[in-house]
């Protein structure tokens, strides 16, 4: 690992119904998805995921789900290790910590509802390692500077 990211926010988001709502019910988010990308030396996470909101309509005489899909494009902060720099050859490892969920709901007075969500994503950042292995019998290899000379591709097949 030479590398390590991390996005974990808030986001607020509005939605308008074709209904005018008279009482918020409840409130998930499900079916959260996420892939990593890297461009110009940065590393972002997209995604999406479902907002499900229960709601109470014609003065709470009947209810509804409306269902609104949420997409995000959101740039990592990174911490890289001493003398390291990324590129497209590393391989870029993301887990959600927290997978989206709904941590308040508010009806506003024009109607809409506010729904703030909470997602933590976190990031490893694998490079290229150079391993040597002295086998018992063989000369102390210590010193020596051709660990630089290994071939990369020995397993590669012409």
């Amino acid at each position: 690992v030479v590398g390590k990211g991390k996005i974990a926010n808030d986001g607020e988001i509005i939605i308008n119904t074709s209904n005018s709502v008279s009482k918020v019910l409840g409130c998930w988010v499900i079916n959260h998805y996420y892939v990593s990308g890297f461009d110009g030396g940065k590393v972002f996470a997209k995604g999406k995921y479902d907002v499900h909101i229960w709601y109470g309509y014609n003065e709470d005489s009947e209810t509804t789900i409306h269902k609104q899909t949420v997409d995000y494009n959101e740039e990592f902060v990174l911490t890289l290790k001493k003398d390291e720099e990324i590129s497209e050859s590393n391989e870029f490892i993301v887990r959600c910590s927290k997978y989206p969920t709904c941590s308040s709901l508010t009806l506003n007075s024009d109607g809409s509802i506010s729904v703030k969500v909470e997602k933590e994503l976190h990031l490893d950042i694998i490079g290229e390692a150079k391993l040597k292995v002295q086998i018992s019998g063989e000369e102390d290899w210590c010193n020596n500077d051709d660990i630089n000379d290994i071939n990369v591709n020995y397993l590669n097949r012409s």
